[in-house]
Protein backbone atom coordinates (compact mmCIF):
# COMPACT_ATOMS: atom_id res chain seq x y z
CA UNK A 1 0.00 0.00 0.00
CA UNK A 2 1.50 3.30 -1.07
CA UNK A 3 2.20 5.84 1.63
CA UNK A 4 2.72 3.25 4.36
CA UNK A 5 5.46 1.09 5.82
CA UNK A 6 4.04 -2.33 6.61
CA UNK A 7 5.01 -4.59 9.52
CA UNK A 8 3.73 -7.95 10.64
CA UNK A 9 2.22 -8.26 14.10
CA UNK A 10 -0.30 -10.31 16.02
CA UNK A 11 -3.83 -10.35 14.69
CA UNK A 12 -6.37 -8.56 16.91
CA UNK A 13 -8.07 -11.91 17.47
CA UNK A 14 -4.92 -13.26 19.10
CA UNK A 15 -4.61 -15.95 16.43
CA UNK A 16 -2.18 -15.61 13.55
CA UNK A 17 -0.61 -12.49 12.11
CA UNK A 18 -1.81 -9.29 10.51
CA UNK A 19 -0.17 -6.49 8.54
CA UNK A 20 0.03 -3.11 10.32
CA UNK A 21 0.54 0.14 8.46
CA UNK A 22 2.61 3.12 9.64
CA UNK A 23 2.18 6.35 7.70
CA UNK A 24 5.42 7.25 5.92
CA UNK A 25 4.62 10.97 6.24
CA UNK A 26 4.08 10.63 10.01
CA UNK A 27 7.38 8.77 10.43
CA UNK A 28 9.21 11.30 8.26
CA UNK A 29 7.75 14.15 10.32
CA UNK A 30 9.09 12.67 13.60
CA UNK A 31 12.47 11.99 12.02
CA UNK A 32 12.82 15.54 10.67
CA UNK A 33 11.08 17.65 13.28
CA UNK A 34 10.91 15.48 16.36
CA UNK A 35 10.49 14.76 19.01
CA UNK A 36 13.41 12.46 18.29
CA UNK A 37 12.27 10.01 20.98
CA UNK A 38 8.98 9.49 19.14
CA UNK A 39 10.86 8.46 15.99
CA UNK A 40 13.04 5.99 17.90
CA UNK A 41 10.04 4.56 19.77
CA UNK A 42 9.07 2.93 16.47
CA UNK A 43 11.26 -0.01 17.54
CA UNK A 44 9.11 -0.43 20.65
CA UNK A 45 5.87 0.00 18.66
CA UNK A 46 6.78 -2.71 16.16
CA UNK A 47 7.77 -5.10 18.95
CA UNK A 48 4.54 -4.38 20.85
CA UNK A 49 2.42 -5.16 17.78
CA UNK A 50 4.28 -8.45 17.31
CA UNK A 51 4.16 -9.51 20.96
CA UNK A 52 1.41 -7.74 22.95
CA UNK A 53 0.40 -8.61 26.50
CA UNK A 54 -3.13 -7.30 25.88
CA UNK A 55 -5.32 -5.84 23.16
CA UNK A 56 -8.17 -3.47 23.99
CA UNK A 57 -11.04 -2.57 21.69
CA UNK A 58 -13.31 0.45 21.50
CA UNK A 59 -11.38 3.46 22.73
CA UNK A 60 -13.87 5.49 24.69
CA UNK A 61 -13.34 8.75 22.82
CA UNK A 62 -14.97 10.36 19.80
CA UNK A 63 -14.09 8.84 16.45
CA UNK A 64 -12.38 5.74 17.86
CA UNK A 65 -15.18 3.30 18.68
CA UNK A 66 -13.64 0.64 16.43
CA UNK A 67 -9.99 1.42 17.18
CA UNK A 68 -7.67 -0.92 19.07
CA UNK A 69 -4.93 -0.46 21.64
CA UNK A 70 -2.04 -2.94 21.78
CA UNK A 71 -0.24 -3.05 25.13
CA UNK A 72 3.29 -4.39 25.45
CA UNK A 73 6.54 -4.65 27.35
CA UNK A 74 9.04 -4.17 24.52
CA UNK A 75 12.74 -4.73 25.01
CA UNK A 76 13.93 -2.76 21.94
CA UNK A 77 14.29 0.95 22.57
CA UNK A 78 15.84 4.06 21.12
CA UNK A 79 18.34 3.13 18.46
CA UNK A 80 17.43 -0.57 18.79
CA UNK A 81 19.18 -1.24 22.10
CA UNK A 82 17.82 -4.31 23.86
CA UNK A 83 17.05 -3.74 27.55
CA UNK A 84 14.03 -3.64 29.87
CA UNK A 85 11.65 -0.70 29.49
CA UNK A 86 11.32 2.02 32.10
CA UNK A 87 10.20 0.62 35.50
CA UNK A 88 6.45 0.83 36.05
CA UNK A 89 5.76 1.67 32.41
CA UNK A 90 4.08 -0.12 29.50
CA UNK A 91 4.02 0.70 25.82
CA UNK A 92 0.75 1.40 23.98
CA UNK A 93 0.15 1.34 20.23
CA UNK A 94 -3.16 2.67 18.91
CA UNK A 95 -4.49 1.38 15.59
CA UNK A 96 -7.63 1.79 13.53
CA UNK A 97 -9.84 -1.16 12.61
CA UNK A 98 -7.96 -1.15 9.26
CA UNK A 99 -4.73 -1.66 11.29
CA UNK A 100 -3.31 1.78 10.51
CA UNK A 101 -1.17 2.94 13.43
CA UNK A 102 -2.00 6.47 14.58
CA UNK A 103 -0.25 6.79 17.98
CA UNK A 104 2.35 5.08 20.17
CA UNK A 105 3.83 5.96 23.57
CA UNK A 106 4.96 4.89 27.05
CA UNK A 107 2.40 5.10 29.86
CA UNK A 108 2.20 4.26 33.56
CA UNK A 109 1.22 0.63 34.22
CA UNK A 110 -1.04 -0.81 36.87
CA UNK A 111 0.05 -3.85 38.91
CA UNK A 112 -1.02 -6.18 36.04
CA UNK A 113 1.00 -4.38 33.33
CA UNK A 114 -2.10 -2.76 31.88
CA UNK A 115 -2.90 0.94 31.46
CA UNK A 116 -3.66 2.24 34.95
CA UNK A 117 -7.09 3.58 33.98
CA UNK A 118 -8.06 0.96 31.36
CA UNK A 119 -11.67 0.55 32.54
CA UNK A 120 -12.30 4.24 31.94
CA UNK A 121 -10.47 4.38 28.59
CA UNK A 122 -11.41 1.14 26.82
CA UNK A 123 -14.73 -0.66 26.56
CA UNK A 124 -13.45 -4.21 25.98
CA UNK A 125 -10.37 -6.30 26.71
CA UNK A 126 -10.32 -8.14 23.37
CA UNK A 127 -7.30 -10.36 23.98
CA UNK A 128 -5.06 -11.09 26.94
CA UNK A 129 -1.78 -13.07 26.88
CA UNK A 130 -2.61 -14.60 30.27
CA UNK A 131 -5.62 -16.39 28.75
CA UNK A 132 -3.77 -18.15 25.94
Amino acid sequence: MSGYHEFTGQSPTGEGNAIFKFSISQIDHYERYGPESKFYELHSAIETLANPVAIYEDLMRDGHKDSLCYVGLPRRHGDGTVCPGPPGMIFLVYVTRELKVFEWRWEIADCNNRPEDAKRRFRTLKWNSQNT
